[in-house]
């Protein structure tokens, strides 16, 4: 914090108030006595997001340092777009690097520097080495013994976007028809009325797939398959009937 600027009395309020933590635990309507954590902070206290923060903010500079000092080397999104290195959402971290040993060991440097000086600790378990497809088989390997991570081949969903998405698009949305279908289906069962089909649609079945096309421009059939669900959904009680539509859609 004194690093990024902020004044020597703020830094002082905040370390009283990470230092003098306290909890009163309340059961059957009983506050039981003082209790004082050796650890600091835990998470869920208002004051650890603020917190996670400024150390995030740390590794992001570790990060553009070694970049600007051109010891590491980011990717492009577009031929004359910046080099990106990393993206961090929340407590994930993306970290994009050509697969070269030079740029590999300085990462794993970068690394342990965070965990020295944050107390940070990277949870090698559920983090995951993504390659490019000419990547040879011998560099895979190295590259993941030093990184202490496993190779994966391809990404799953992350927030439930797709990730990455292929040349053929309506495939990385899949996933978003089987949720669609899987809600109609339990729901197919049940004897609703045309005001319970209109708030089921509304909240359910149109609410699902609002995220994913908010950041992606979802392909045609994608929506149009969309679309015949709550046609479906609208006119008939069953899961594949259309029913008797009385008017045009």
């Amino acid at each position: 914090m004194e690093k990024m600027g902020y004044a020597n009395e703020w830094v002082k309020t905040i370390m009283r108030c990470v230092r003098s933590v306290h909890y009163v635990v309340k059961c059957n309507s009983i506050l039981s006595e003082t209790i004082v954590p050796e650890r600091g902070l835990r998470q869920g206290d208002p004051l650890s997001p603020h917190l996670f923060l400024f150390c995030m903010e740390a590794f992001s500079k570790l990060l553009i340092q070694a970049q600007n000092n051109t010891l590491i080397k980011g990717v492009r999104a577009s031929i004359k777009g910046p080099h990106i290195n990393h993206l961090f959402f929340a407590d994930d971290a993306l970290l994009f690097i050509h697969n070269k040993k030079r740029d590999v060991e300085e990462i794993v440097n970068i690394m342990a520097m965070f965990n020295r000086d944050s107390g940070q600790e990277i949870n090698k378990e559920k983090s995951m080495l993504m390659f490019s497809r000419k990547t040879p088989d011998v560099q895979r390997d190295l590259f993941s013994s030093m990184l202490g991570m496993g190779i994966v081949e391809k990404l799953e969903n992350y927030l439930g976007l797709p990730l990455p998405i292929s040349r053929k698009k309506s495939l990385a949305f899949t996933h978003i028809i089987n949720r669609c279908t899987c809600r109609i289906k339990s729901w197919s069962k049940q004897l609703l009325s045309y005001g319970g089909k209109e708030v089921f649609i509304k909240a359910i079945i149109q609410a699902i797939p609002t995220y994913a096309f908010s950041v992606f421009l979802a392909p045609k059939s994608t929506i149009k398959e969309i679309y015949s669900m709550v046609r479906r959904t609208w006119w008939s009680n069953k899961d594949k009937a259309m029913g008797w539509a009385m008017m045009d859609w």
